[in-house]
C-alpha cells in the first residue's frame, strides 16, 4: 500500500453516558451472539479538520483506466476517484471539485460501535487522508484505495493488528474498476477489518458522487420508494433525508424498496446504480441540500454486521450484535447522457444490469387473445391464532359459480388465485404437510373447478406460504424454525384483515430456515401431483430474507433459495409471487400486490414514477392491490393504466355479518365493476408484451405512457375532459393510440 501524507483529526463525543453494562453470550447452534445491555448510547462522529481534505484536486489527477466511453481517474490530495462520462463531457466527482454545501464530504463512512454503548462515525477524509494513513494499490481496470480510520494519526498509521481490543479505528479497501463500459464500486468482507471488541456495524460508500455546481429544473434525485420516488432539486424547500430499507421495512422509515437501485439527474447528465451484491442488507439513502442546490445525492449504506437495538421501558437499552454478511459490497454504476438522462432510461439500464446478472427473466409475458383481469378468491379465515378453525367464506363450488358470473359478464380472461385453501386458512401449516382444506369441498370439486377455469382459457392458482407457516401443532418443527438475532423463534406478526369477525386480531408466522426449501418445493409438487392447477402463487417470498442464528446463514442464502425454488415451481406450470421483490420475481409469469405508491408522503418536490413497473413490463404481468379496496375504484383502475398493471380484484362469496368487509370483498358488491373495467382494458392486450419506454407528466393530472412499438396511452384523472395534440381524454378515462 502507498500511503499518502496529511495531518490530525480531533473526535467529539456526543449524547448520553453508560452507566450499565452486562455482556452475555449465547450460542446458537454454533453462531456466537453478543447480547448487553447498556443504559444509554454515546455517539462520537469525526470532526471537520480542513476543507482541501474533503474537495476533488484536479490539477493533482491522473489517468487510471478507461472502458468504453467512460475514463477513470484518481485524486491523491484527496484520496478519492472521479468518473468521466466523455459521451457527455461530463466528469463526476466521489467528493466535490467545487465549493458546495457538502463540504464534509467523504468516498465512505463506518459506523463502529462496543459493548459500552459507544458508537463511533468515521470517515475516509477526517479519519484517514487527514492522518496521512490512507493509500492506494493497483488494480485490473482500475484502483484500490485503502483507509485506516481513526481517532487520532498515531493510531490510524498502525496496522490495525497491533491496536489495543476495543480501540474505535477500522481498515477499508475499496475498489473501483471499469469494465464493459461500467463503473464498479466494491468491498470485500475480507477488505474489511477491526481490533477485536469493536463491531463494524455499516459502510456507507459512494454517497456524494456529483458533477455540476449549478442545479437546473430538471434536476432530480430517483429512489427506489415504493413503486419508485423522484426528488426534484429545484422544488426542494428544507434539507431533508430519506431512508429507503431493501427488500425489508423498519421502525424508523415508511418506505420500503423492491429493488436495490438509485439514481441522480444532473443537467444532461444522469448515473443509475444498482447494487449487485450485499442488497439484501442495504439501505438507499437521498438527502436534499437546500432549495436550488446541487448538493441533493443519494447513495447506498450497507448493513456489514446485523445488530438489533431494544429500548426497554425503563429507558435502557438491550443490544444484540450478531453475525457479519461475509457477502461482498458492489455497486454498479452506468452513466447517461442527452436524452437517455431520465427515470426512463434509469429503468431500462436497471433491466439490462438485472438480466446480465441473472436476477430477471428475458423471456416476455405469454400473448393471449384477450385481456387478462387478476381474481383473488377468499376460501377461509382462521378463527384462532393456531389455524385449527377456519370459517368458510367461498366453496370451490361457490369459487366456480364466481366465475361463471365472471364469463357471463364479458370476461373472457382471468388469472383466478384460489387463497386459503389449505389448512390453517390465512395461517397456513407447513406445506410440507398442508392439504386442501375439506370442508371447502371434495377433491372432485376442486378438479371441476379446475376443469371450467381450463374450459374458459383462464388460469387457476393455488396460493400458498412456502417460507413461512402458523405457530401451532400444523406449523414448522422447531428444529426447521429459523432463529432471529436474539436467539428465539422468529415471528412475524401482522394485522389480520378479518379480525372484525373472528378473535385472532393479528396473524403470527414462523420462518423457516434456510436449507430446507428444497425440501417443501418437493414436498409440494409431490403432495400435490394429482390436484390439478396451472400452477401456485407464493404469497410469502417477502418474509424470508432474513439471516438464521440457528445455523449461521445471511439473508443472502435466502435469496438463493428463492431462485432454485421459482425454477422447480416454474418448470411446466405457471409461477406468481405475491408482493414479489426483484430477488424473488425471476422465473414468474406474474406479480401480484406490486407497489403502486411511495411510503414517504409525496407533494411537488416527491413524486411517484412506476420505476419498477417500467423494469418489470413486458417481462411478467403484476397487479396493484385489489381494485374494490380502494377508496376510489375508477381511480385505481386508471393507476393500473398509466403504470401498465392488469386489474385485480379480491373477493369472497358468503356474507361474513361484517358491514365494512362485505361491502369491500363479497363478490356481489363489486363484479359489476370489475366487468365494467374489463371492457375498457380491451384495448391494452396488445401492449402486454412491450416495454415501457417512456413515461412523462403532460398537464396537471394527465400523463403520458410510450410503448416501445410507439404506442401511446393518455391518462387523464381530472374530472373534466382535456384535449392534448387534438386528442380528446375523457374525464377520468384513457385513450390508447397504437
Amino acid at each position: 500500500m502507498k500511503l499518502i501524507n496529511k495531518k490530525f483529526l480531533k473526535t467529539v463525543s456526543v449524547i448520553l453516558i453508560l452507566t450499565l453494562v452486562i455482556s452475555l453470550f449465547s450460542s446458537c447452534g454454533g453462531v456466537r451472539i453478543s447480547r448487553h445491555a447498556i443504559a444509554s448510547v454515546k455517539e462520537k462522529t469525526s470532526e471537520f479538520t480542513d476543507a482541501k481534505y474533503h474537495k476533488y484536486d484536479k490539477k493533482s489527477a491522473i489517468f487510471v483506466a478507461k472502458s468504453g466511453l467512460i475514463e477513470l481517474y484518481f485524486d491523491k490530495a484527496s484520496c478519492s476517484v472521479a468518473i468521466k462520462d466523455t459521451a457527455a463531457d461530463r466528469t463526476w466527482y466521489s467528493v466535490p471539485a467545487f465549493n458546495s454545501e457538502n463540504e464534509n464530504a467523504s468516498v465512505l463512512t463506518v459506523r463502529l460501535s462496543d459493548k459500552s454503548g459507544n458508537v463511533w462515525l468515521l470517515n475516509s477524509q477526517d479519519s484517514s487522508v487527514a492522518f496521512g494513513s490512507a493509500g492506494f494499490d493497483s488494480l485490473e481496470g482500475g484502483i484500490s484505495l485503502i483507509y485506516r480510520m481513526a481517532l487520532d494519526a498515531e493510531t490510524a498509521k498502525k496496522d490495525i493488528s497491533e491496536l489495543p481490543k476495543g480501540t474505535p479505528a477500522a481498515e477499508v479497501k475499496v475498489d473501483f474498476s471499469l469494465a464493459d463500459g461500467s463503473f464498479y464500486v466494491s468491498v470485500k468482507d475480507e477488505n474489511i477489518k477491526v481490533p477485536d471488541g469493536i463491531n463494524i456495524e455499516s459502510i456507507t460508500v459512494f454517497d456524494y458522487l456529483t458533477s455540476t455546481e449549478k442545479v437546473s429544473k430538471d434536476d432530480y434525485i430517483f429512489i427506489p420508494d415504493g413503486c419508485g420516488a423522484i426528488i426534484k432539486n429545484s422544488l426542494v424547500k428544507e434539507k431533508a433525508q430519506y431512508n429507503v430499507p431493501v427488500y425489508s421495512s423498519n421502525d424508523v422509515s415508511p418506505a420500503s424498496a423492491v429493488l436495490p437501485a438509485f439514481g441522480v439527474k444532473q443537467g444532461d447528465a444522469a448515473f443509475m446504480a444498482l447494487v449487485e451484491s450485499g442488497d439484501e442488507s442495504c439501505e438507499i439513502n437521498a438527502f436534499t441540500g437546500s432549495k436550488n442546490s446541487v448538493s441533493g445525492r443519494a447513495g447506498v449504506s450497507f448493513n456489514v454486521t446485523e445488530m438489533k437495538y431494544r429500548q426497554n421501558k425503563n429507558g435502557k437499552y438491550t443490544v444484540w450484535s450478531g453475525m457479519r454478511s461475509g457477502d461482498e459490497l458492489r455497486i454498479c454504476y452506468r452513466f447517461l447522457s442527452g436524452n437517455n438522462a431520465s427515470y426512463a432510461s434509469f429503468s431500462t439500464a436497471c433491466r439490462e444490469m438485472l438480466i446480465r446478472n441473472s436476477a430477471l427473466s428475458v423471456k416476455s409475458v405469454e400473448e393471449t387473445e384477450y385481456y387478462p383481469i387478476f381474481v383473488g378468491i377468499d376460501s377461509a379465515v382462521s378463527v384462532n391464532k393456531r389455524g385449527t378453525k377456519t370459517l368458510i367464506l367461498s366453496t370451490f363450488e361457490e369459487t366456480e359459480d364466481i366465475i361463471s358470473q365472471l364469463k357471463a359478464k364479458g370476461i373472457n380472461n382471468a388469472y383466478v388465485d384460489v387463497k386459503n385453501a389449505l389448512n390453517g386458512a390465512n395461517e397456513q401449516y407447513d406445506i410440507k404437510n398442508a392439504k386442501l382444506n375439506p370442508a371447502l369441498g371434495k377433491k372432485s370439486d376442486f378438479e371441476a373447478l379446475y376443469s371450467y377455469v381450463s374450459i374458459q382459457k383462464m388460469k387457476l392458482l393455488l396460493d400458498i406460504s412456502l417460507v413461512s407457516s402458523n405457530t401451532g401443532s400444523g406449523g414448522f418443527s422447531s428444529s426447521d424454525c429459523l432463529k432471529d438475532i436474539t436467539g428465539k423463534k422468529a415471528l412475524i406478526t401482522g394485522k389480520n384483515d378479518f379480525s372484525e369477525i373472528v378473535s385472532a386480531k393479528n396473524t403470527s408466522y414462523r420462518l423457516l430456515k434456510p436449507g430446507k426449501t428444497d425440501n417443501r418445493v418437493s414436498s409440494l409438487l409431490k403432495n400435490f401431483q394429482n390436484i390439478p392447477v396451472s400452477g401456485y402463487c407464493v404469497n410469502d417470498y417477502a418474509f424470508g430474507l432474513v439471516s438464521d442464528y440457528s445455523g449461521g446463514t445471511s439473508a443472502s442464502v435466502a435469496a438463493d433459495e428463492t431462485l432454485k425454488a421459482n425454477s422447480s415451481l416454474a418448470t411446466e406450470r405457471l409461477l406468481a409471487v405475491e408482493r414479489g421483490n426483484f430477488n424473488s420475481v425471476k422465473g414468474a409469469s406474474l406479480v401480484t400486490k406490486l407497489p403502486s405508491d411511495t411510503g414517504y408522503e409525496q407533494n411537488e418536490s416527491y413524486v411517484a414514477v412506476p420505476f419498477a413497473e417500467m423494469v418489470l413490463h413486458g417481462t411478467a404481468d403484476y397487479t396493484f392491490e385489489p381494485i374494490n379496496a380502494s377508496a376510489d375504484t375508477r381511480k385505481a383502475l386508471l393507476r393500473c393504466v398509466e403504470y401498465g398493471a392488469i386489474p385485480s380484484f379480491e373477493w369472497f362469496y358468503r356474507e361474513t355479518g361484517d358491514e365494512l368487509l362485505d361491502k369491500t370483498y363479497k363478490y356481489d358488491n363489486s363484479i359489476n365493476i370489475a366487468a365494467d373495467y374489463y371492457q375498457s382494458a380491451l384495448a391494452l392486450n396488445p401492449l402486454r408484451s412491450l416495454r415501457i419506454t417512456d413515461h412523462s407528466f403532460v398537464s396537471e393530472g394527465v400523463y403520458l405512457v410510450e410503448y416501445s412499438d410507439g404506442s401511446m396511452v393518455y391518462v387523464n384523472y381530472n374530472e373534466k375532459d382535456v384535449e392534448v395534440n387534438d386528442i380528446l381524454i375523457g374525464a377520468e378515462d384513457f385513450v390508447v393510440i397504437s
